[in-house]
């Protein structure tokens, strides 16, 4: 892996939030993170949700359509 650079990271991601319009809150993955999280992926889009303490709760690789999506935030905030 290149050296990690945090800054060049959030430049990166601020330019495709311009691009595409994506009005929504965004995770910046730090080196560990990124390691932990990515460097295993093989699909594209894969959504992770993550709870205020960092633990994976759900991983979803593929995308599907707005109730799937809501069905499973439901299920996790009944978890909590």
């Amino acid at each position: 892996m290149a050296e990690w650079d945090p800054q060049g990271v959030k430049d990166y991601a601020a330019e495709l939030i311009a691009q595409t319009g994506a009005d929504y809150t965004h995770l910046v993955l730090n080196k560990s993170l990124y390691t932990a999280l990515l460097t295993d992926v093989s699909a594209v889009p894969t959504t992770f949700f993550i709870d205020e303490n960092g633990i994976v709760l759900k991983t979803v690789v593929g995308s599907m359509e707005k109730s799937a999506w809501e069905e499973i935030i439901n299920e996790l905030l009944e978890e909590m």
